[in-house]
């Protein structure tokens, strides 16, 4: 079935829209921060009374932010590199932290929506996405090519602060295609969304054609949830202990808290996948394919 957008009732694609505008420049803010601490070590240091007097309430705010878990010591660095640093840092961790609770209340007002695309709506998207990514790829070999050139000049600063800036492009133009060429799935979206409902609000609240697929759906939505609760648990620890234990200290502690990040990120993506494969899609009513009866034997009649 094929329904007009222009009566989207949701709202839902000026919502996808505009997360494909705000969390690619959350991302690229932080990307871009590197980029701005490189361009102003250009400057010369500030040797004055006020730079050590903002380079101390620098510290002690990020001391206090992350519970005495850093200490940069901007003290003995370059102030003005840190103080761009840290702004963007912060601007972009505030425009995620926005789109994160924008995104739940969307889902907590939509649970459950049901919206078609047309095949060329569909191709549009993959278009833009395809578009995206060749632009990033050209970006990342300037970006590529402008270090390896300043580099051979001793640019260093000048190096890395346009290889940032460029990355900082092309990774908003990479993320831009590939969330847009996500608005189209909105079994994904139905999936996300039943993180914010309870058992107890399926069973009261779902239409009868799609109660049977919602609680399906959610027992392996929460616990994919679970075992990402252990992943991340066990990162963050790692991360601790390559940080704070002398004899597994390395400057690349957070590795372990990003690969469990990632590592959760394809948990979650293969509980979605594994739900997509037990679904049958009719218009707009999900139900629990005949593959899954061992997993819902009491099922409901349409």
């Amino acid at each position: 079935m094929t329904t007009d957008t222009s009566t989207d009732r949701y709202g839902y694609v000026a919502h996808m829209n505009w997360r494909s505008v705000v969390v690619p420049t959350g991302i690229a803010c932080l990307v871009a921060s590197f980029s701005a601490a490189s361009f102003l070590m250009l400057v010369p240091a500030m040797e004055t009374s006020d730079a050590q007097v903002l380079a101390t309430g620098l510290d002690q705010l990020v001391k206090a932010e992350s519970d005495s878990a850093l200490d940069l010591n901007f003290g003995d660095s370059h102030i003005l590199a840190s103080l761009a640093f840290v702004a963007l840092v912060a601007i972009g961790l505030i425009i995620l932290s926005y789109a994160r609770n924008d995104r739940i209340a969307y889902m907590e007002a939509f649970p459950h929506i049901n919206l078609s695309f047309t095949k060329e709506q569909m191709a549009e998207s993959i278009a833009v996405r395809k578009r995206c990514t060749a632009l990033a790829v050209l970006v990342y070999l300037v970006a590529a090519g402008l270090f390896t050139l300043f580099k051979l000049f001793g640019l260093s600063h000048l190096a890395t602060g346009c290889a940032f800036a460029l990355g900082a492009l092309g990774t908003w133009v990479v993320v831009h295609g590939g969330m847009r060429a996500k608005r189209e799935d909105l079994f994904a979206y139905n999936f996300e969304a039943l993180k914010h409902s309870s058992f107890y609000e399926l069973n009261a609240e779902a239409k009868a054609q799609n109660r049977e697929w919602m609680l399906m759906a959610k027992r392996h939505s929460m616990l994919a949830q679970s075992v990402d609760s252990v992943i991340l648990t066990i990162g963050a620890f790692g991360s601790l202990a390559l940080y704070a234990l002398p004899s597994l200290a390395t400057p690349y502690y957070w590795v372990a808290i990003a690969a469990s990040g990632v590592i959760a990120m394809l948990n979650t993506h293969a509980a979605m996948e594994k739900t997509r494969r037990l679904s049958v899609i009719d218009g707009d009513v999900y139900r629990v394919a005949e593959s899954a009866n061992d997993e819902a034997p009491e099922r409901s009649a349409p």
